[in-house]
């Protein structure tokens, strides 16, 4: 009955001013969309090269990013979840490396999870149950996991078990299927051939993940490694993977200018390699062995080394000072 007295009340016509506003917070929100989606794209750029920097030796610079990422709120608070719990998966497997710090390492992979409860974490879980328990626990949760990342670290799990069988069967999953080799994988081969004594085989595997990642210092350190085996006879090449280079009988030692070669190069990738202090007298050992079995080690050694840095570990090693003590006048180092 309202409208039967008044009739139909008029709607006012929308000023200007106010048709503006709404167009230009419109064209606000589209910006602040598209400039958050394009953050978030640096963002995953970024982390995809922090990856490749923590497989060079850059640890640093891995450190400075992750700090400089969460510690911008903004930054943090806007990015989706899955993002977020790529970054840090990734920190959790950068404190087990860096520090050391399993149960850090067990909070940001149960900080990951939480955000995205479908993501596959068995990798980064094996690797902690690795640091805590060893590598025959650490194996059993990789059971079953079909991408080449999972496989190359179950065979290599198992060829620090010394299980050369498993490590060649596990490595035959990927020949026998569609799966894609990585430079970790042919790595892996070269370790492989390396303990069974086939040494111009684990040449040609780590020259193929060369080929693909020439910066990485985990296939910088192996082909050093397998530079400075090839130089030695088959009788002196462990069986096994060793950390340190053990002393060998000088009749056993090859001195012909291919094996010189192969002493001189590979102790320029000790040298090289990119290093953290815990990690620096391991390089440096491996750099001596080769030093000692090269004719002409000394001018090498003193522009380059500190000699005393291996006293601690010479004085420890009794073979290794009677092996320096055997030398000839102008191959002996002098401490």
């Amino acid at each position: 009955w309202i409208q039967e007295i008044c009739g139909v009340m008029p709607i006012p016509p929308t000023s200007s001013s106010a048709v503006g506003t709404q167009a230009s917070v419109v064209v606000l929100s589209n910006q602040l969309d598209h400039l958050t989606a394009r953050v978030i794209s640096d963002v995953e750029r970024d982390l995809e090269r922090m990856h490749v920097a923590w497989r060079e030796g850059r640890d640093s610079d891995v450190a400075d990013w992750l700090k400089y990422t969460k510690n911008d709120n903004v930054l943090w608070q806007s990015m989706p979840s899955q993002v977020k719990a790529r970054i840090l998966r990734f920190e959790a497997l950068l404190t087990l490396e860096l520090k050391g710090n399993v149960e850090l390492a067990k909070q940001l992979a149960v900080d990951a999870q939480t955000l995205v409860p479908s993501d596959n974490q068995t990798r980064l879980q094996a690797l902690i149950v690795y640091k805590e328990k060893g590598p025959e626990d650490a194996v059993q949760l990789l059971a079953g996991q079909k991408d080449i990342d999972s496989i190359n670290l179950r065979a290599s799990l198992f060829l620090e078990m010394g299980s050369i069988d498993k490590c060649r069967e596990e490595l035959s999953k990927i020949k026998n299927s569609d799966i894609k080799p990585n430079a970790e994988t042919f790595r892996i081969h070269a370790l492989l051939y390396r303990v069974t004594k086939d040494i111009s085989k684990a040449q040609l595997e780590i020259q193929k993940a060369q080929e693909l990642e020439p910066r990485w210092k985990s296939i910088r350190f192996t082909a050093a490694v397998i530079d400075y085996f090839s130089a030695l006879s088959p009788i002196a090449i462990p069986d096994r993977l060793i950390s340190w280079p053990e002393p060998v009988d000088w009749a056993l030692v090859k001195n012909d200018d291919i094996s010189l070669k192969h002493f001189r190069r590979a102790s320029e990738i000790f040298q090289e390699l990119p290093t953290r202090w815990e990690e620096q007298q391991r390089y440096k050992v491996w750099r001596l062995a080769c030093l000692a079995n090269d004719p002409e080690p000394l001018i090498a050694l003193k522009s380059t080394l500190s000699v005393f840095c291996f006293a601690r570990y010479l004085a420890m090693s009794t073979n290794w000072f009677f092996k320096l003590q055997r030398m000839s006048l102008s191959r002996r180092l002098i401490i």
